[in-house]
């Protein structure tokens, strides 16, 4: 007998779902499950809205089906048509844990030294391949965060929250930066393929960070977290730093890849896409966040008191390479478009403060949470909102 799915079935497993009696099929529903925790994850914490699926319920499940199972049955938990060892239950490891922290994607064991570029191309794509699931996991920490703000969380699980936090940050510093750096300070020798990857999940975590920033500044500001936790961000001026340190960050990805519009691209992808890497991303609005809100803060940084010295120069230069880069987003987006309009004439208004020939509405305060409304997002969520009530 065979199933319309293709899969040959004897009388010995006709109750199994031929889906899950097949490895490939089920290696493709995880995959596209995974897909749909990320998706979910990163607009969650773009969004400040809460996740549609649980951290209960986006727990990728390793077991196997009834004909797949080995050992005695008396071992075993029946549920819904799939036998789980006793054993692996209480040896579940938690996804949103640090499980990512520890394991490689691919391989067994994890590298004392991580490759540095020049290398090969798969020494490349199993680097990113291993900091994407790091990446998807700070999201999630995000959006923790978030919710136990919503919920009225005591401080000390907020606080501990947060130091779990940071500590994916430091994991993906101490692994990974090195790695994305090179590759930005040698963004044409890159191939193709690698060129797009690196630049598309360098901007994605970098949005992470700077959201991170956001979160932990609405916590400490409403002292909703410990006193010490507090005092000792405030005093390793750790809010800002982050926040700059990754606008700063998002700018020299938008210029690696302008100045490197060709001819790398050339011929790999389809010709509305060939001349800057990030135009290969799929999921447009997440990186509009992301040079839109390093951008904001770059422009919320200028000194306005006509003192232009190297900092100010290097903020209004960072500054210019993300409405550069929404601009070429527009291509594909119309929000994009608007964004990068705002956005320079907010910045040709901060820097000619007497000039009054830019377009109405730009003399709105300009403000880190400005980049939000523009997606005419609800800011009843926002934690700013939340902790001043």
């Amino acid at each position: 007998m065979t199933d319309t799915l293709g899969v040959s079935q004897s009388s010995d497993n006709l109750g199994v779902d031929p889906v899950l009696s097949n490895q490939e099929y089920r290696t493709t529903l995880g995959l596209m499950f995974w897909l749909g925790i990320m998706f979910d994850t990163l607009s969650a914490a773009m969004y400040q809205r809460p996740l549609v699926v649980s951290d209960e319920d986006s727990q990728i499940s390793s077991a196997l089906p009834t004909i797949f199972s080995a050992g005695n049955p008396e071992d075993q938990l029946e549920f819904g048509g799939w036998n789980i060892p006793q054993k692996r239950i209480t040896e579940k490891e938690d996804v949103w844990g640090d499980l990512f922290l520890r394991h490689p994607v691919d391989s067994g064991q994890s590298n004392q030294t991580q490759p540095r570029w020049p290398c090969s191309y798969d020494e490349a794509a199993s680097v990113l391949s291993e900091a994407t699931p790091v990446k998807v996991l700070l999201y999630r920490r995000i959006t923790q965060l978030q919710t136990l703000v919503y919920r009225g969380a005591p401080f000390d699980h907020i606080e501990e929250v947060i130091q779990k936090t940071i500590l994916v940050y430091r994991h993906w510093k101490y692994k990974y930066e090195g790695f994305m750096l090179d590759c930005v300070a040698n963004h044409e020798l890159l191939p193709p393929r690698i060129q797009s990857w690196y630049v598309i999940l360098d901007g994605h975590w970098h949005l992470s960070a700077m959201l991170l920033a956001d979160v932990i500044e609405g916590i400490d500001r409403g002292r909703l977290g410990s006193e010490f936790g507090r005092e000792t961000r405030e005093a390793t001026d750790f809010v800002s730093t982050l926040r700059t340190d990754n606008a700063f960050a998002v700018g020299g990805l938008a210029q690696a890849s302008l100045h490197g519009r060709e001819p790398t691209m050339i011929r790999q992808f389809h010709d509305s896409l060939n001349e800057v890497a990030f135009l290969v991303e799929p999921w447009t609005v997440v990186l509009i966040h992301c040079f839109a809100k390093a951008g904001y803060i770059s422009l919320e940084g200028l000194d306005t008191s006509g003192k232009y010295g190297s900092l100010t120069e290097s903020l209004r230069a960072n500054c210019g390479f993300c409405i550069r880069a929404l601009e070429y987003l527009g291509r594909k987006s119309d929000m994009a478009t608007v964004v990068a309009r705002t956005l320079s004439n907010s910045l040709e208004a901060k820097q000619n403060p007497g000039n009054e020939n830019y377009e109405a509405g730009i003399s709105t305060p300009i403000s880190l949470s400005l980049d939000m409304a523009l997606f005419n997002e609800q800011l009843t969520g926002n934690i700013d909102l939340l902790v001043s009530q």
